[in-house]
Order: structure tokens, then C-alpha cells, then sequence
């Protein structure tokens, strides 16, 4: 019989989230977060930890600052900053954590998701900003010929 111990557990998932930055400005947001991470004792400071955060990274396709996370101990912060340099944590009044690095990623996103939305707005009133119509029933009532 096959039998192994867990050796530890990391819990996420998406949250709604009003998070401020370093400057003090207003972000809402909804990340993929750290909601528990835990590694049993016989199994701490062996590299566990490690691997299983790094494959939560990989499955979910995120580095490390991108992951506010959920009332952090000091061994969390430690762990952050000793593996992924993450420095100057930000503690919001939900008790989650983020990292500066964390706003940068954010700021992408929102860019790149405007530059898209333009981009699709664009391509679909083209056809109005040159004063084409339409083909079908609705541009044949407009036109009858």
C-alpha cells in the first residue's frame, strides 16, 4: 500500500479587491490572490515551500508580486523576500499584502486591455467615421434604391 504524507498546501483564487499603492491611490482589482499557504513542520526549510509555490506559479501563469496576499505571518514575508526578492511589502486595511512590483503589473494589464478596447471600438465604427452603410435590411431601408 502507497501511502505519502502532505507535505504542505497552498490555497488561491480570484478576489475583489479595492487595493491602494504606495502613493496612496485607489486600485480595483481582481487578482488571483494567496489566500493560505502552509508547510508541515518536519517538511520546513527543505525546499517544499518552494517547489509547491512554484508550481502554483507556473499552473497559474503569475510571478511572485503579482499576488496580493491574505494576512501574511513575518515566516510568509521572510519567505517572499528570501526567494523572490519581494521587498517593501504594502499592508492594505483588508489585511492583504501586496508588493510595489504588484501596481507595475497592473498598470500593463490596464494598458494593454485599453489599448485593445480602442483598438476594437476603432475597427468597429470604421465603417460609420467613413460614411459607409451597411448591407442587409437595415442599410436597404436607409438607401432604397
Amino acid at each position: 500500500m502507497f501511502c505519502e504524507t502532505a507535505k504542505g498546501f497552498i490555497r488561491v483564487g480570484k478576489k475583489s479587491l479595492f487595493l491602494f499603492d504606495s502613493f496612496g491611490d485607489c486600485n480595483e482589482v481582481e487578482p488571483t490572490c494567496v489566500l493560505d499557504f502552509y508547510v508541515t513542520g518536519p517538511f520546513r526549510r527543505k525546499g517544499y515551500g518552494r517547489r509547491l509555490f512554484d508550481g502554483m506559479l507556473r499552473e497559474e501563469h503569475l510571478v511572485a508580486t503579482d499576488l496580493p496576499i491574505d494576512s501574511p505571518s513575518e515566516n510568509m514575508l521572510k519567505f517572499m523576500r528570501k526567494h523572490y526578492c519581494a521587498q517593501a511589502p504594502i499592508w492594505q486595511s483588508n489585511n492583504f499584502v501586496v508588493f510595489p512590483l504588484f501596481f507595475c503589473a497592473c498598470r500593463e494589464i490596464y494598458e494593454t486591455s485599453k489599448d485593445a478596447f480602442s483598438h476594437a471600438m476603432r475597427s468597429t465604427f470604421s465603417g460609420f467615421e467613413e460614411g459607409r452603410t451597411g448591407s442587409g435590411e437595415l442599410g436597404d431601408a436607409r438607401n432604397p434604391s
